[in-house]
């Protein structure tokens, strides 16, 4: 080890040791990412949901810590104009066609389109092949109390 060491002090340092040197400092510096929360957590989606017979929207949680929470929805027709005061949502299409609409822009989506949808931009869905199947991805957790329709 002596030996290594006194190499390293007297010659070049390798360049994919200056390189992890450099991401092991900024990991230490920034410590953990999450808010306490030292379990990761896989979650498989509760398999293909289907609105009941009336409903526009199901949802089911697939899981949730106090900084985010995710959830399976399958919608039938599209979801109105609203917003979330206090949730950052991140929308990844599964399956089925619709029209976004989030702040100004208006797109097309179907499987793998993600939008990022910050706190108080409003957005609407309208589904035009479906139903639409997405996860969606609130920071910090949803409980469903912070959604604002415009026509409220």
């Amino acid at each position: 080890m002596r030996e290594w060491w006194s190499h390293i002090l007297k010659g070049p340092i390798p360049s994919s040791l200056l390189v992890s040197a450099v991401f092991l400092a900024i990991a230490v510096w920034l410590g953990p990412v999450s808010s306490g929360e030292s379990t990761s957590r896989i979650y498989d989606t509760p398999g293909a949901l289907t609105p009941a017979a009336g409903d526009n929207v199901t949802a089911a949680v697939i899981g949730a810590y106090e900084s985010a929470s995710a959830h399976h929805l399958c919608v039938a027709e599209g979801v109105a104009a609203h917003y979330h005061r206090k949730h950052d949502e991140t929308v990844t299409v599964l399956s089925g066609v619709g029209v976004l609409t989030v702040g100004e822009e208006t797109r097309e989506v179907q499987a793998g389109t993600v939008a990022l949808i910050p706190r108080g931009t409003v957005h609407s869905l309208q589904v035009t092949g479906g139903p639409l199947e997405a996860v969606s991805v609130f920071s910090p957790a949803f409980d469903g109390t912070d959604r604002i329709y415009l026509d409220e």
